[in-house]
């Protein structure tokens, strides 16, 4: 990894195809293990619309920070803007759908590029973090907030830094969606780097059939709209079982005092999302998987469950984050800040269905989501309860964001 690509972007189709080669070794930066995300965040500041890594006394004031730049990620991370030629007059239809392979053309490359920016960004920043973490685990004070072996081992020592983070609170939540967004794309870049190379102004033809091969900068408009449409509808199925959520007691835990040496109250434990796991049965289980689109639709139409050992560790894994994102949208205050997309995509990995709502109420959906966790202490015990229902059916009511 000691060669990098050119400042300017791809500019040869050589170029392109090391990204094949190359893309594997490219899950190193973010940690990936079992197929399941694993999230190493750091925060920098933004100086003149650039990430610039904060000094160690400055960096962890950004987990609290309420500006729109500590809430939303960098643009990179969402498919660039998808400019379609009008056809002339005098066009022939030769010309024009010409045209319009090369405008589809430059929006693939952009995202590829971007991709691969995203990239660097987060490996520069995944070292910050680790260095930044160091340097406090060896202060008295952060001997009681300090990694515990239960986490390290539950959760990979990876992702338990990345909570001992959050609960730190040394991150922003603008960092934790970069290195989130990082992991996944940079898991389908070497497939579809090959696609583009090959298939070039064809591939849009070819995309249709294969979706989940598409890294999320690369995903035209249409594109997400089936993929939620084809959400929403395989969440409907779901709570058209009838699943009868946990107990509220298999799930409550006790509070807990806040450890020396940590800004917040730590979020749900490894021992406390095992066993909240642990308590579900299959159909739960399936109920979240499905709601979430945790599991591939081949199962759904063999009309098979997946197995309890492949639905348990990736339910586990999916609460985590949902609890960590909304530990830290708490924290920030600034959901009014967060651009639209950025909320449609929140309530949308919450199973918060988002087609025919306006945005001021997926805004106001997503505020209760994240007072209910927060009235829980992110301990996970809200967000079940939540997959289990519809919006209407929260137990907190709405609150203006920010009131």
């Amino acid at each position: 990894m000691s060669r990098h690509l050119p400042r300017g972007g791809i500019k040869h189709v050589s170029q392109l195809q090391k990204l094949a080669v190359i893309g594997p070794l490219c899950r190193n930066a973010t940690f990936g293990k079992s197929g399941i995300h694993r999230h190493v965040i750091v925060a920098p500041l933004l100086l003149s619309g650039h990430h610039r890594f904060a000094s160690t006394s400055t960096i962890s004031q950004t987990s609290s920070a309420t500006g729109s730049a500590f809430v939303n990620p960098l643009r990179s991370t969402r498919p660039p803007p998808l400019d379609l030629p009008e056809r002339g007059k005098d066009d022939s239809s030769i010309v024009y759908w010409f045209r319009i392979g090369r405008a589809y053309g430059r929006f693939y490359w952009a995202g590829v590029k971007a991709t691969w920016g995203n990239f660097k960004e987060a490996r520069a920043l995944a070292r910050r973090m680790q260095a930044e973490l160091s340097e406090q685990n060896r202060s008295p004070m952060a001997k009681v907030g300090a990694m515990s072996t239960e986490d390290a081992r539950s959760l990979g020592y990876r992702m338990a830094m990345c909570k001992q983070a959050v609960d730190r609170g040394i991150i922003s939540r603008a960092d934790f969606q970069l290195l989130h967004r990082n992991d996944h794309d940079m898991n389908k870049l070497p497939l579809f780097a090959l696609l583009v190379v090959v298939f070039g102004e064809w591939l849009p033809l070819i995309v249709p059939f294969i979706p989940g091969a598409v890294p999320g900068t690369c995903r035209i408009p249409t594109q997400v709209r089936g993929m939620w449409e084809k959400a929403e509808k395989r969440r409907r199925d779901a709570f058209r079982q009838g699943v009868t959520p946990p107990l509220v007691a298999d799930v409550e835990q006790p509070n807990e005092k806040l450890p020396e040496g940590t800004k917040y109250k730590p979020t749900i434990s490894a021992a406390r999302l095992s066993s909240l796991t642990r308590s579900m049965n299959t159909p739960q289980l399936l109920h979240i998987s499905s709601s979430l689109g945790l599991h591939r639709r081949l199962w759904d139409l063999l009309q098979v469950p997946p197995p309890t050992f492949l639905l348990r560790p990736r339910v586990m894994d999916k609460i985590l984050y949902i609890t960590l994102d909304d530990a830290l949208l708490s924290r920030s205050k600034s959901i009014r800040s967060l651009e639209d997309e950025e909320v449609s995509t929140a309530c949308e990995e919450r199973g918060v269905d988002v087609l025919g709502k306006g945005m001021q109420k997926q805004r106001e959906e997503l505020q209760r989501w994240v007072e209910n966790d927060a009235r829980n202490g992110f301990q996970g015990r809200a967000v079940v309860q939540m997959l289990f229902a519809r919006p209407n059916a929260w137990t907190v009511n709405a609150h203006n964001p920010e009131k």
